[in-house]
């Protein structure tokens, strides 16, 4: 199933994930790290893996639904101690730009760009955000 998951994407997710200790609010370029609820985390976790199978069968309208659910409940970067690259926020977008709805795919990347914790965001992710931004405005 992990095979399906990521065929496509460029980068293969970690066996493991979580933010590095160093992470405080006084460092910019990173994310506070606020209290966690772990039943929170738990069911936003839930809602992006959905997101993540529901992209994998080009069911994009659904996916956003579960990414938009797990992103209400915890931004981008903030789901710990999973494997989560694909960050709900990100996955929004993309799955817009899969839909071919431009306006939202770059207002989506433009917040995941906000969001995104400086040297904690994956390059790729990054580059792909700017680069199609960059299409947006010209």
């Amino acid at each position: 199933m992990s095979t399906l998951l990521w065929t496509g994407c460029a980068t293969p997710p970690p066996t493991t994930g979580s933010l590095p200790e160093a992470v405080s609010p006084a460092q910019p370029g990173t994310v506070p790290t606020p209290p966690v609820d772990p039943q929170t985390q738990e069911q936003a976790y839930e809602h992006n893996r959905s997101g993540m199978m529901k992209m994998a069968m080009a069911r994009f309208d659904e996916a956003i639904v579960d990414f938009q659910m797990a992103a209400e409940m915890m931004e981008d970067y903030t789901i710990l101690d999973r494997p989560l690259v694909y960050t709900p926020v990100f996955m929004i977008a993309w799955a817009y730009e899969k839909l071919g709805d431009g306006v939202n795919a770059c207002k989506t990347y433009q917040r995941f760009l906000d969001l995104a914790p400086g040297a904690l965001a994956e390059p790729s992710k990054v580059s792909h955000a700017r680069d199609y931004l960059d299409r947006c405005r010209g």
